[in-house]
């Protein structure tokens, strides 16, 4: 009971660790922020225009007005806008940017795992894919998962054909280490073994035959 207690607690912090992870707002970092880039593009052509075409004909309207009292007017009211505008600006600016990496998420957490799971496929394992109810491209995780299993058999089933090609091949080499076997018996193994090669189906080759029909 005391060695049980430490391995469940090791499993709930597991556990939370991995929801942690999947509320996660940054999960692929350069493919978000690439997406926030036009909202950068877009704030600062705002604050170009804003300067160009309401701040700077207010700040000279005010400094050529002739009357002091109404030029000191003028630049009060114009510091009392931009008290008042500029940390409405950031927080719009900080708001919408939460909000397009939350939204992001729905898109760079499902190629995230996409390309997690390739990855992973190209190494030789086969974990299923998993994405959240509201991410974006779902239907590409039924296909995902349906492609690692396909790969998984097909590379198991070779796997044992080619093992079983080695034996019969160790098998023969040691007949003719033992004694000298005829043509035809050699001839026969080799059949054989050429029949069960010719069987060994490997990943990508249905795709290349047809490719070379089309042309």
């Amino acid at each position: 009971m005391e060695k049980a207690a430490p391995e469940k607690k090791g499993r709930a912090k597991a556990a939370k660790a991995r929801r942690w992870v999947g509320r996660r707002v940054i999960v692929d970092r350069e493919f978000q922020l690439r997406l926030l880039k036009p909202f950068g593009v877009f704030f600062l052509l705002f604050l170009v225009l804003t300067g160009a075409f309401v701040f700077f004909p207010l700040y000279r309207h005010a400094a050529d007005d002739p009357n002091p009292v109404v030029r000191a007017l003028l630049l009060e009211q114009m510091l009392s806008f931009h008290i008042h505008f500029w940390p409405i600006f950031i927080i719009s600016v900080l708001l919408a940017c939460i909000y397009s990496l939350m939204r992001s998420r729905r898109i760079s957490g499902p190629l995230f795992k996409l390309k997690r799971g390739l990855m992973q496929m190209t190494a030789g394992k086969y974990e299923k894919i998993r994405f959240r109810r509201n991410d974006e491209f779902r239907e590409f995780e039924d296909v995902a998962n349906r492609l690692a299993l396909t790969i998984e058999s097909l590379s198991a089933s070779a796997r044992r054909k080619t093992e079983t090609i080695e034996k019969r091949l160790k098998f023969l080499k040691s007949r003719l280490e033992v004694r000298d076997l005829s043509k035809n018996e050699i001839m026969d193994e080799l059949d054989e073994l050429i029949g069960q090669v010719s069987q060994v189906q490997v990943v990508g080759a249905g795709a290349d035959d047809r490719s070379g029909e089309k042309r």
